[in-house]
């Protein structure tokens, strides 16, 4: 009888986690916590929204505030998606590129994200550590996805890119532009087809100051 015991023990340690509970988690966290904020939402709300119990929610994140970063990087994830860098054999450099920016302004824009970044945003001098996951995960995430393209396409002579973290910055910043501070501060957005003609415009920018020479000296003959 001591062995079966053990036995089942070990089994329930072992269970699979139930991703579609742990999904239910992090969507009823993420209604939650940008209503209400990290400091005055509880895990007894989010646990009632998700239908299960507080202790579920810590068996599988362990925290209040290490649910918050999984909610914020499942935002991140359902954006940039491994298929948002593949440009080959899809499509040119340019392609990959405008991809890259609808999938960056989708995330930044999404109204869900700029709540959430604003609760960051209001309690990082109380949770720092929060703050500091934020830059980490849900920033430097999308940072590292962004550089890992610009490197390959670098290495593959399409671009001429000699410090790819530089590089990532620039492009992140010239799609940002003035339009992330206006949804910040809910001021009225440009519609799709404006938002669109941006990111056409930052990507042959981008292709032109980092071009490889063969390109630049071909077009300068003509």
């Amino acid at each position: 009888m001591r062995k079966t015991a053990k036995s089942k023990s070990k089994a329930k340690r072992g269970r699979p986690v139930d991703m579609a509970k742990r999904q239910a988690m992090i969507h009823a966290a993420q209604d939650v916590f940008v209503n209400k904020g990290l400091e005055a939402a509880s895990l007894e709300e989010v646990a009632a929204h998700a239908g299960v119990s507080k202790l579920t929610i810590y068996n599988h994140f362990g925290s209040k505030d290490e649910l918050f970063v999984a909610a914020l990087m499942d935002k991140c994830d359902s954006y940039m998606k491994p298929d948002a860098f593949r440009t080959q054999p899809v499509g040119s450099t340019r392609d990959g590129l405008i991809q890259i920016g609808r999938s960056f302004l989708g995330l930044i824009f999404d109204p869900a994200a700029l709540k959430m970044h604003r609760v960051v945003m209001a309690e990082s001098q109380t949770h720092p550590k929060i703050a500091a996951l934020f830059f980490e995960k849900a920033i430097m995430g999308t940072v590292h996805k962004v550089a890992e393209f610009l490197s390959a396409e670098s290495k593959a002579g399409r671009l001429a890119i000699r410090d790819i973290a530089e590089g990532t910055g620039v492009y992140l910043s010239m799609l940002k532009g003035i339009y992330h501070e206006m949804a910040m501060l809910n001021l009225p957005m440009p519609g799709r087809s404006e938002l669109y003609a941006h990111i056409a415009r930052c990507a042959d920018l981008f292709l032109k100051m980092f071009a490889p020479p063969e390109k630049t000296e071909k077009k300068a003959k003509r």
